[in-house]
């Protein structure tokens, strides 16, 4: 996958959202993380623990998924059994989530690392047929796993919150925030968002 250059994605987000620019001069030029070298089901069980929860709430799940692991001799955190998922603070759709996707690399091994090589679209049709998997999965997995420079989140609350904050507090009243016009660089504008919601720089920045 050929990547454009940070500038280049950051002079056209400035170009087709002048009311960002000081967010984005307060955040600076996010980078687009590397592609993950990790199995992709490792990658999917991280996004299950940690869908819909913050993210401290998410690590410490993932660390006692960590300690189950060892304690009963398993290399990968996907072949946990349901009662110790559950065990862990997993709910029950979790569970039987990460159930699926130790059963496909089971049967189909080779499934998930194919993914890598997908454009979003497909990539996204692929997630959806995993029961428990979302648009908000294969977003994730695309931005932070794969490197994926044009995939923008719409379903993640973070984000909602941030286009909200934006729209009454950056843009003329009756005006809406067209996350299209990012594209070809989306994920720019997702990094940005998570970014100045994390640093607090989004709720520093008021309309004059």
């Amino acid at each position: 996958m050929v990547h454009a250059d940070r500038q280049e994605a950051y002079s056209h987000l400035r170009d087709r959202y002048p009311f960002l620019v000081d967010l984005i001069a307060a955040t600076g030029e996010v980078r687009l993380p590397e592609p993950n070298g990790d199995a992709v089901a490792c990658s999917l069980v991280r996004i299950v623990a940690g869908q819909m929860l913050s993210r401290t709430a998410a690590q410490t799940i993932l660390a006692r998924m960590g300690a189950a692991a060892d304690r009963l001799g398993l290399a990968t955190l996907y072949v946990l059994p349901e009662a110790e998922l559950r065990a862990c603070g997993l709910s029950g759709r979790k569970a039987r989530t990460i159930g699926m996707i130790a059963e496909i690399m089971s049967t189909e091994p080779a499934r998930f690392e194919r993914w890598r090589e997908l454009p979003f679209p497909e990539l996204r049709r692929e997630v959806a047929g995993i029961w428990g998997l979302s648009d908000w999965s294969a977003s994730v997995l695309a931005i932070f796993d794969f490197a994926h420079e044009d995939v923008f989140p719409l379903s993640d609350g973070s984000i909602i919150r941030a286009i909200r904050f934006i729209e009454e507090q950056k843009m003329r009243i009756g005006e809406k925030f067209h996350h299209e016009f990012a594209s070809p660089y989306g994920s720019y504008l997702a990094l940005t968002l998570w970014a100045a919601l994390d640093t607090g720089v989004l709720t520093a920045l008021r309309s004059r």
